[in-house]
């Protein structure tokens, strides 16, 4: 007599399920093993979607990388402000 390798319950001629735990039991022949379907077996449980990488955190550039930038800026500002005024004097002083 053959037992289900699972729960150990004795398994009876001609079936394919343990009555006890409802695991099918393994096959010895491959006579006896089912052929492969080609249908799709839904899974039981729908996997949870990963959540998305996270990126890494940019930090603040220190002042001493930002202050030429702002310097520029501040000239060119300057500068074109003196410049259009310089403009302005002359088209009107004629």
């Amino acid at each position: 007599m053959r037992y289900c390798p699972f729960c150990g319950e004795p398994q009876q001629e001609g079936t394919r399920f343990c009555p006890k735990c409802g695991n099918q039991y393994p096959f010895e022949d491959e006579d006896e093993a089912p052929a492969e379907s080609t249908e799709a077996v839904p899974p039981t449980e729908a996997a949870a979607p990963s959540p998305p990488p996270r990126r890494a955190r940019r930090t603040a550039a220190p002042w001493y990388r930002t202050l030429p930038f702002l310097l520029v800026g501040v000239i060119a500002a300057i500068a074109g402000v003196f410049g259009t005024t310089v403009l302005l004097i002359e088209a009107f002083s004629g």
